[in-house]
């Protein structure tokens, strides 16, 4: 299983505009939520045009920290 380094925690955060890790609590969490939705788009072109993202971490990190966008599973 793949884990985010320090350097990459630090350039998602930066990407969806937060500053620093806070305590880990509901609000941080909702925080955390709301600006991953906001700033990272989905990439449903690329889906049709026969270039779908792949679904594993290493590849989604790597989308995200190249400002591409992130892929939402649920």
């Amino acid at each position: 299983m793949y884990t985010l380094n320090p350097t990459e925690i630090k350039a998602y955060l930066k990407r969806i505009g937060i500053d620093e890790i806070k305590p880990p609590t509901l609000e941080f969490l909702s925080e955390l939520q709301a600006a991953h939705v906001e700033y990272l788009s989905w990439q449903t072109v690329d889906i049709f045009a026969g270039r779908p993202a792949g679904i594993h971490l290493r590849e989604s990190v790597e989308l995200m920290l190249n400002g591409v966008a992130d892929t939402v599973f649920t």
